[in-house]
């Protein structure tokens, strides 16, 4: 009777180590890796704000994309970022990203209750959760809206070119 005590309780912990190795070396590598762009422009009560700015790029080669294991800080600034000096495209690896994310990973702090936004020529409510499409075009007003400034967005054509120079994250 001891035997088969002592041999179910060195199953039960043969079982539960399997279990626990296999969640253990489980890659989080999203199932599709994915990569698109969309252009934006903000303007800061009237005043285009320039996000070319070494401080606002990429300079990492991206994780998704690869067949290594990406961490979650290297999946979420995957999710939304800017490459080689490009100030108005944003690069997208990951499924569901939305506009917060390109402003949370390149540190630019936004107070959204005063922020007014269109894409495409539309107004959009709650630009922080609204998710990023491809070849989207957002103009983001910080205080003051002047419509007048909406022909500045960025062109389908401008998004384009930029993927067909990428350096960083490819195209």
């Amino acid at each position: 009777m001891i035997k088969k005590i002592i041999y179910s309780i060195l199953i039960l912990v043969l079982v539960m180590a399997t279990v626990f190795a296999y969640f253990k070396t489980k890659k989080a590598v999203p199932a599709k890796p994915i990569h698109f762009h969309a252009g934006f422009i903000v303007f800061d009560n009237g005043k285009k704000v320039d996000l070319s700015a070494a401080k606002y790029m990429t300079i990492e080669p991206c994780k998704v994309d690869t067949t290594e294991t990406p961490t979650a800080t290297e999946i979420q600034h995957d999710k939304a970022h800017l490459h080689d000096g490009v100030g108005d495209v944003v690069h997208v690896h990951v499924k569901g990203s939305v506009w917060g994310d390109l402003f949370t990973n390149i540190d630019y702090p936004l107070d959204y209750s005063k922020v007014t936004t269109f894409i495409n020529g539309q107004e959009v409510q709650n630009i922080k959760d609204t998710p990023i499409k491809a070849y989207d075009s957002v103009v983001m007003f910080v205080g003051t809206v002047d419509q007048k400034l909406l022909p500045q967005a960025v062109t389908i054509d401008h998004i384009k070119e930029v993927e067909s120079t990428s350096e960083t994250c490819g195209n």
